[in-house]
């Protein structure tokens, strides 16, 4: 109705509105409307296609194609901002973080748990790419990356279906995260228990200066390579959690549907 149309446009809060509905009903016409009025009423806007067959560049007449965000020209008022998220990159670059860990990890521990890290990795359902990638955009416009507090985000997300697994796919994900670093955990203890066997040996067959020189190159490189793996992954999943709370708070978020009458 219309007071819930001016209290999402004027509210002084923050608030994410994520708009969705079948293929081809108008999502992108809805979304780039409501982000320039929102704009043009004064608020900071960015506007954000998470959609992997992006159609914001042509409602906005702007090329987007490079998924970098991008200011609009010629909207008096707030500022508005677009962006087309490439979804594929963001996904890459998450099953890269991935199986960055798992080389990490079997690479100290030769082959103990590579079948492990293998089911786990192929556990990740289809619908990720999406959340994935609003996971980067929660982080591009809490995180001020582009000097530009935001008064409004607006989402023009994929057809329903895949956006509905939105709702359940953050706590999926964290539990999957849990999973890693505990299997991570398992490999280091193992490593662990390997290097003090070789010591022990060395120290026992020809005085341990060799078994003590190569087990502590052997750790020191481990240990350098451990902290960016496992930091960047628990990074990632502090912004699957931040998601997972936005998606729930009535307050910061709205979901607009959009549809044929």
């Amino acid at each position: 109705n219309g007071a819930a149309w001016e209290e999402l446009l004027d509210s002084p809060k923050e608030r994410f509105v994520l708009v969705g509905g079948k293929g081809g009903v108008g999502k992108s016409t809805t979304s780039s409307s409501l982000a320039v009025t929102c704009a043009e009423r004064g608020c900071n806007t960015l506007i954000v296609s998470t959609d992997p067959a992006h159609s914001l560049g042509d409602a906005l007449d702007v090329d987007l194609s490079d998924g970098k965000p991008r200011r609009i020209e010629g909207v008096a008022g707030g500022s508005l901002w677009a962006v087309e998220v490439k979804v594929d990159e963001a996904v890459r670059d998450f099953k890269a973080l991935l199986t960055g860990l798992a080389d990490e990890s079997t690479r100290g521990s030769g082959q103990i748990g590579i079948a492990d890290f293998a089911n786990v990795l192929d556990a990740v359902p289809p619908g990720v790419d999406e959340l994935v990638a609003l996971a980067k955009v929660v982080g591009l416009a809490r995180r001020n990356e582009l000097g530009v507090r935001f008064d409004r985000v607006i989402i023009d997300t994929a057809p329903t279906g895949h956006t509905l697994r939105l709702l359940s796919f953050p706590q999926f994900l964290d539990r999957f995260i849990d999973r890693l670093l505990a299997l991570r955990a398992k490999f280091d203890s193992a490593t662990a228990a390997v290097g003090v066997a070789t010591n022990l040996l060395g120290n026992l067959f020809n005085g341990g200066s060799n078994a003590q020189s190569s087990g502590k190159d052997r750790g020191s490189s481990s240990t350098d390579d451990e902290p960016s793996a496992v930091k960047a992954l628990k990074d990632f999943q502090g912004q699957m959690r931040e998601l997972q709370l936005l998606l729930h708070d009535h307050d910061a978020s709205e979901f607009v549907i959009v549809s044929i009458p």
